[in-house]
């Protein structure tokens, strides 16, 4: 398989960067489970810390009808710029077109693309749709998809309400100080330029298809190895992340950053509306593929063993030069339910603004 030589969607050029309070605070952006902290997904102080195992794609859940469907495949370039022609998306303009990808995996694709273009992720991003990117302790740069609204909402909520917080305390201190060494009191943007202001303010969540976050995830992942620059990561909701972790034999509490856990019944299949063709669906959502299985099946009393796959290795084996296994042309993703509707209530509020601007970022800490 042919896979770029560069990176085309370049970081070195950050729109500007903004500092949490300054000398007072400084807030960490953390949207995932795998952080510690009490809850384990809330934001920190201190910063997030990468899980420096996180790339490795060992095997966490349990072995599934085909060893295409296990954990246990390293994550490969393979998938590298994905839909590099296929996707539609005009903020993708900035790749230069010199992609490719292999024509003799066992799923075309241009398949592959379009059964993630139906599936809506979701991103936190400024009035003109550049993406807030945040550092952590080991100085990566890192931004996230969310694979639903809800997750994106409630990282972006704690966000704000912390560092309004936070800046409430700075303000306070600053005052007291200023009393304390017998100062005049400042304006108030006199204490906004000492102290900083919220960035998540004029925040928004945006929506890209599931396609498009894929790409940019691998060609940065790619480039953060070689070079060290940002990178993208695909963020589940915690509820799934819980669920996956729930049917682990191995024992494992936390699920490495970047892993995007699937949720499939073996031998149960679809119907493709356009031209009835038999798919094995994969849930983002483990209730979800259970509520549909009993649709199904309703005179059923037992429900089959919930099996868990991950989306890259999925994607890795289903682009793999040389493939053999029919099976991986079946597969389909289907997003949580809400998603459609949150999705267009997301571009109706971004108005006219692109959904995610490439080549600039709003880096926090």
């Amino acid at each position: 398989m042919k896979v770029a030589s560069s990176l085309v969607l370049s970081f070195s050029q950050v729109l500007f960067c903004t500092l949490f309070l300054q000398i007072y605070r400084a807030a960490a952006f953390a949207p995932h489970n795998y952080f510690a902290s009490l809850s384990k997904r809330d934001f920190k102080l201190s910063g997030y810390k990468h899980d420096d195992d996180a790339d490795s794609m060992e095997n966490d859940f349990p072995s599934s009808r085909r060893d295409f469907l296990k954990l246990g495949t390293s994550f490969t370039s393979s998938i590298f710029l994905l839909v590099g022609s296929a996707t539609t998306s005009p903020v993708f303009a900035a790749d230069d077109g010199t992609n490719t990808v292999s024509t003799d995996s066992i799923v075309d694709p241009k398949v592959v693309a379009d059964r993630l273009r139906a599936v809506p992720t979701f991103a936190i991003v400024d009035k003109e749709g550049v993406p807030f990117m945040v550092v952590g302790e080991d100085a990566k740069v890192t931004g996230y998809f969310f694979t639903t609204y809800d997750e994106a909402n409630r990282i972006l909520k704690v966000a704000r309400d912390s560092v309004s917080k936070n800046l409430k305390e700075a303000v306070s201190e600053l005052r007291l100080k200023r009393k304390t060494e017998k100062l005049p009191p400042l304006t108030a943007e006199q204490e906004r330029d000492e102290v900083g202001v919220n960035p998540w303010v004029d925040a928004r969540i945006s929506t890209v298809p599931l396609d498009f976050a894929v790409t940019l995830v691998t060609k940065t992942e790619a480039s953060a190895k070689a070079r060290g620059r940002a990178l993208f990561k695909i963020a589940p909701a915690e509820t799934d992340v819980n669920d996956a972790l729930a049917l682990d034999t191995s024992g494992k509490d936390e699920l490495a950053e970047g892993k995007v856990p699937l949720f499939y019944f073996e031998d149960f299949v679809t119907e493709a509306s356009s031209d009835n063709e038999k798919l094995s669906p994969l849930y983002f959502r483990k209730d979800e593929l259970v509520n549909d299985w009993k649709k199904q099946n309703p005179r059923s009393q037992t429900v089959p063993d919930i099996r868990v796959s991950e989306l890259f290795v999925l994607l890795t084996e289903m682009l793999k030069p040389g493939g053999t296994d029919e099976d991986l042309k079946t597969l389909m993703f289907v997003p949580p339910k809400e998603s459609a509707k949150k999705a267009a209530e997301c571009v109706k509020k971004g108005g006219k603004e692109v959904p995610f601007l490439i080549g600039k970022t709003i880096i926090v800490l």
